[in-house]
């Protein structure tokens, strides 16, 4: 028979707090003086502490989410200043979006339009294989280019099929 578990239902509240804290599933094995692999294994074998990770997280998440957000939409915000004969007045500041976070949601929640990818399609005309000029390639690059393909020949690909 195996060793008794650590696992303890009245540690679930805790391991939500640290979840929401933003700590990784690691740092909550610490706290929890199991090894990130007990860890995993609870979040199989027990529902209830897999929830209870899930729902710290998603408390997390979503406000970062929220800052994102905000924070590339731009916002208005109050600031207290001093004036020059010694008041303090509230001064309604703006933050303007920010450009990396915009692209950090879009590229993140818009993928199809905003990925950063290239497609790029070769197409020759039909029975005609696709022609390619080595001759502004080093030495060096012509060397590599001959390594893969004797291991392309070692592995049993064929070079010379079409399509």
């Amino acid at each position: 028979m195996g060793r008794p578990t650590k696992y303890d239902r009245n540690q679930l509240i805790l391991v939500q707090g640290w979840a929401r804290d933003g700590l990784s599933n690691e740092q909550i094995a610490q706290n929890l003086s199991i090894a990130p692999a007990t860890l995993y294994q609870w979040q199989r074998r027990y529902p209830e502490f897999a929830e209870a990770l899930a729902r710290g997280k998603d408390v997390v998440d979503t406000e970062v989410e929220n800052a994102l957000l905000k924070r590339a939409l731009g916002y208005d915000y109050d600031d207290q200043v001093a004036t020059p004969s010694g008041h303090v007045v509230t001064v309604q500041r703006h933050m303007p979006g920010d450009v990396r976070a915009q692209t950090l949601w879009l590229t993140s929640r818009r993928r199809d339009r905003w990925a950063n990818r290239q497609e790029i399609e070769h197409s020759t005309p039909p029975g005609r294989p696709m022609e390619v000029s080595l001759s502004r390639l080093s030495d060096e690059e012509l060397e590599q280019l001959e390594h893969i393909a004797e291991r392309l020949a070692v592995a049993g690909v064929d070079q010379d099929r079409e399509g």
